[in-house]
């Protein structure tokens, strides 16, 4: 079976698979193809993880067929009805450590807190993604807070062997933060466990955040920043712009692959007109003899 280990990006799931590793000795696995080569990768004692050995169509059937519990990492939505530990943090916190990653692993890519914000990413937004994996009905699944986690406590700890049914021993954590950090500098910021508002995080972006997030972030305790004005009609009017001219790059890729697919298909179509035709002359020639 797979316990997924699932978050919104940069939420703590690899804070969550580091625990795993370091207090209840469990590896764990990713879902996703990782295309950059870091010590998180190839050295296995820093967060437990294991790198897939099959595809992961093959992988996947393999795991959720098995007795003894995989435990994968994931930010997509849920595909299965399957057990799951879900990490929460703070939205705020969540988003402008993921617009920090993009800015550091994908250079080039057009990104920012509004559209990050709106779930103009392939992992949706925040909130829909929280609802997403924990809003379902008969899936056993385990919420675990980031700002928990970075100091686990006997209790927590205990939690989380209960949830996966570990009966070994168990390492009181330390947070190897600092460890982590020297080994991807990139990737391991701060590590706050709290959200700091600094100079990026105007009073247009938090109202735009509390918009979207608000029930949500006051649902889970969640303390909200209050905005002190509204947007003006020109702030409006350049987030309006900026959305279309996102939506016209998108038409343009959409066309793009949609001219490509057509190539593919008359081609394709004239391929199997010459095998018809071979076909047909071939069984002409077996007729007469």
């Amino acid at each position: 079976m797979i316990i997924w280990l699932a978050s919104y990006p940069r939420s703590g799931n690899t804070l969550l698979r580091t625990v795993l590793k370091r207090s209840l000795n469990i590896d764990s696995y990713a879902d996703e193809p990782i295309h950059v080569e870091s010590p998180l990768r190839s050295d296995n004692d820093l967060i437990g993880h294991l790198e897939l050995d099959a595809p992961w169509p093959q992988f996947y059937t393999r795991a959720a067929a098995s007795r003894r519990p995989f435990f994968v990492k994931t930010h997509l939505p849920p595909s299965d009805g399957g057990r799951f530990i879900y990490v929460i943090r703070d939205g705020r916190s969540a988003v402008k450590s993921y617009e920090k990653y993009y800015e550091r692993y994908v250079p080039g890519h057009k990104v920012n807190l509004f559209r990050l914000i709106a779930g103009d990413d392939a992992y949706g937004n925040w909130s829909s993604h929280y609802r997403a994996w924990n809003e379902r009905q008969g899936v056993e699944g385990l919420v675990l807070r980031f700002e928990e986690l970075t100091d686990a406590s006997a209790e927590v700890l205990q939690r989380i062997a209960n949830f996966v049914g570990h009966a070994g021993p168990i390492v009181p954590w330390k947070n190897p933060f600092d460890e982590l950090a020297r080994a991807e500098p990139g990737f391991f910021r701060e590590g706050r466990a709290s959200f700091r508002q600094e100079e990026d995080w105007s009073e247009l972006v938090n109202e735009f955040f509390n918009h979207f997030h608000g029930e949500l972030m006051t649902r889970l305790g969640y303390p909200l920043l209050e905005s002190g004005r509204t947007p003006s009609a020109g702030e409006l009017f350049a987030w309006v712009l900026e959305l279309v001219q996102r939506n016209r790059e998108l038409m343009g890729v959409c066309e793009e692959r949609l001219a490509l697919i057509n190539r593919i298909h008359e081609e394709a179509e004239k391929r199997l007109e010459v095998i018809n035709a071979m076909s047909a002359r071939s069984a002409a020639g077996g007729t007469e003899r």
